[in-house]
């Protein structure tokens, strides 16, 4: 993925660009690879909203089974973390799993506030 800072040149470029000769060719191969980046984006955006609404539905529909007193109501939950690999190990503490939720919000908050 291109970071901030190839994404800013691309902007210096365009705005400096001769429209006679190599600089256009330079800026439209620039336009194709951000077209490439746009697309991969929108690629990751669409299976993240997807399985957020698989888990979203999950945990509903277990929460309806536990309302209505059904024999084993974790079943939809498990079975769509089981889908992303995402079981915890059995015996595994409550406290770790949430411990670890916490850790990876905070790598992705520092990569996020380093990624320009």
């Amino acid at each position: 993925m291109m970071s901030r800072s190839e994404i800013d040149l691309i902007r210096v470029r365009a705005a400096a660009v001769d429209t006679s000769g190599a600089d256009v060719a330079a800026l439209l191969d620039d336009v194709a690879a951000l077209v490439g980046e746009l697309e991969a984006a929108r690629l990751r955006e669409c299976t993240m909203r997807a399985n957020y609404l698989a888990l979203l539905t999950a945990a509903r529909a277990t929460a309806a089974a536990e309302m209505r007193g059904e024999p084993v109501p974790m079943t939809f939950l498990t079975h769509e973390l089981a889908r992303h690999g995402q079981l915890p190990r059995d015996g595994e503490d409550a406290r770790r799993v949430l411990a670890d939720a916490r850790t990876a919000s905070a790598l992705v908050e520092c990569a996020m506030a380093h990624s320009g």
